[in-house]
């Protein structure tokens, strides 16, 4: 009897094994489908965050070129023109550091790198945008031109991170 008892809970231990072996891999298989969805749902949102904000730089490019001929006596509309397209460019910004949790870690110095460009390119634009107040009618397109040469720098290494992002 002892025999036939030890015999039935060896098997009842096998199939204990056994069972628990085939809800374990099918759990694992499970989580790897839902990490699966998971990355495809994430980079479909990455897909989508990167050409709403190709397409939204272009119209911000456009409105310079709406503001970019502006005389002195036009300075009041052109600095405020200015000012509302450096927020575009923070909301713009920002809206991508909130995704940047889905780069990759292959691109994450690229990164920090291009985010650190556009920051100072920035900065200088506030600079510009700052010193353009203090222009006179005999400054102004020495102030203009500086104005311009930052949104210039801040488009260059707006467009460059976007495209960094896109390859």
């Amino acid at each position: 009897m002892n025999k036939a008892k030890r015999i039935t809970t060896l098997l009842t231990l096998s199939s204990a094994a056994l069972l628990f072996t085939a809800c374990s891999e099918k759990q694992e298989a499970n989580m790897e489908d839902a990490v699966a969805d998971a990355k495809a749902a994430t980079s479909e949102a990455w897909e989508d965050t990167k050409d709403v904000s190709a397409e939204a730089w272009s119209e911000t490019k456009e409105a310079w070129n709406d503001l970019a001929d502006a005389t002195f006596d036009e300075r009041n509309a052109f600095e405020e023109g200015m000012h509302n397209m450096a927020e575009s460019i923070d909301e713009k910004t920002d809206a991508l550091a909130a995704k940047s949790e889905d780069i990759s870690d292959e691109m994450a110095d690229e990164w920090d790198d291009g985010m650190d460009n556009l920051r100072e390119a920035r900065s200088e634009l506030a600079d510009s945008l700052d010193d353009l107040g203090d222009a006179t009618a005999d400054t102004w397109d020495e102030a203009k031109d500086r104005v311009a040469s930052a949104w210039e720098n801040v488009s260059e290494a707006y467009e460059d991170l976007v495209d960094d992002l896109q390859s």
